[in-house]
C-alpha cells in the first residue's frame, strides 16, 4: 500500500530479526528516507521525552493510557486491514487504510503545527 501510494520502501537491515526488518521509507527519488521498524515506544530508537505519541489500535490506546515522556497523545484507532488477508479485496482494503491514516495524519499534524504555532500569540 505505501508504494502504490507512491513511497519508496525498501528492506535496509535485519538487525531487529528476520520477521521485523527495518525499512527505508521515502517520500521520493531525491528525499532521504526514514529507518521505520516495529518497536515499542520505549526502545532506543525513539525519543524519550518531548513527543507525541500516536495510538492506531484500540488495543495500544487502553493498554497504554499514560506514554512516559510523551508531551501530548492521541487516540487514532483504525481497523485492521489484515481482516482482508487472503481475500480478493486485500489491496483495496490496504489501501483505503493508507489513504485513511494519511489523511488524518495530515489534518493531526496541521493542528499541531497551528497550535505550536500560536503559542506566544496573543489572540
Amino acid at each position: 500500500a505505501m508504494r502504490r501510494a507512491g513511497f519508496q520502501v525498501a528492506v535496509k537491515d535485519t538487525v531487529h530479526g528476520a520477521n521485523n526488518p527495518t525499512y527505508d521509507v521515502s517520500m521520493g527519488k531525491d528525499v532521504p528516507g526514514m529507518a521505520c521498524f516495529s518497536k515499542t515506544y520505549t526502545d532506543e530508537a525513539n525519543p524519550q521525552q518531548g513527543f507525541g505519541a500516536v495510538m492506531t489500535c484500540s488495543s495500544a490506546d487502553r493498554g497504554c493510557p499514560l506514554v512516559h515522556g510523551a508531551a501530548a497523545r492521541f487516540a487514532t484507532p483504525y481497523v485492521d486491514p489484515k481482516v482482508s488477508d487472503g481475500t480478493d479485496e486485500e489491496a483495496a482494503t490496504y489501501d483505503a487504510r493508507c489513504r485513511q491514516i494519511g489523511t488524518e495524519m495530515l489534518y493531526l499534524m496541521g493542528e499541531v503545527k497551528r497550535r505550536i504555532g500560536s503559542k506566544g500569540t496573543k489572540g
